[in-house]
């Protein structure tokens, strides 16, 4: 067609003489080159102005509010953690004045503490199946599962887990704002507490009651059960059954 460069009175403004090379605007934004047709500059484009302006954004303060309606304060950037506010800091520019967490004080401050170590960014990666090196006591263990490199996050979840109750409520809150990094962490010291505990444990190493840590006494119509020794004799019992069978054939 026609070459409205000619057309075009002199001197004519860079931008504009870079978007006439394209026949229509979906060919410019589909360019690698568009920051240097956009204003002409590399380093401080429009692309580098709208991606400024989304920092400045995100280092704005986020007001996160319980149940009990205790307020926290916390970078917006650290709060994307969460997919949930993630996805609403996309279509919703207002949601990030103040946002209700169906949570409690307690496990909403546990939730803060996690946002602002990980500052925006999942870090934590735990091998699966979990495996016990050499580890005797149950906090060992949990701590070689980590790994060294996440020591703050083993001794994070240890605390936390002292008390099974707060455990429960900090792994149903990461579940419900899609927090996978936390809900990983959460799930892996379960996952420890009934795969490494001793079996006479069992039943009580997850007691709701259980607050600082150490586990409670037995209950009643449990004392005196060895889960060892019903073990073995389920075993013994179905190798006599299967001795059997030989038998009789």
């Amino acid at each position: 067609g026609q070459d409205l460069r000619a057309e075009l009175p002199p001197p004519c403004p860079i931008w504009f003489s870079g978007v006439l090379r394209y026949r229509n605007i979906s060919d410019l934004f589909r360019d690698g080159k568009k920051k240097s047709v956009l204003g002409g500059m590399e380093a401080g484009g429009l692309d580098h102005e709208i991606n400024e302006a989304n920092e400045k954004a995100m280092l704005q303060q986020l007001t996160l509010v319980s149940n009990e309606k205790h307020r926290f304060k916390l970078p917006i950037k650290h709060a994307t953690i969460s997919n949930v506010l993630k996805v609403a800091f996309e279509e919703d520019d207002t949601s990030r004045r103040e946002i209700r967490f169906d949570c409690s004080s307690k496990t909403l401050e546990h939730i803060i503490a996690y946002m602002n170590k990980c500052e925006g960014k999942e870090t934590v990666k735990i091998a699966s199946p979990l495996k016990n090196n050499s580890g005797k006591e149950l906090k060992e263990i949990w701590f070689r599962i980590c790994g060294q490199e996440h020591g703050w996050h083993a001794d994070f979840m240890w605390n936390i887990a002292k008390n099974r109750k707060e455990l429960a409520k900090l792994t149903k809150a990461a579940d419900q704002y899609e927090i996978t990094g936390l809900l990983l962490l959460c799930v892996s010291i379960y996952a420890t507490f009934l795969k490494f505990c001793p079996l006479d444990d069992i039943d009580r190493i997850l007691d709701p009651k259980i607050t600082d840590g150490n586990l409670l006494p037995h209950r009643e119509d449990l004392k005196g059960t060895d889960f060892r020794e019903q073990h073995n004799q389920q075993k013994n019992s179905t190798t006599d059954v299967s001795d059997d069978s030989k038998r009789e054939k």
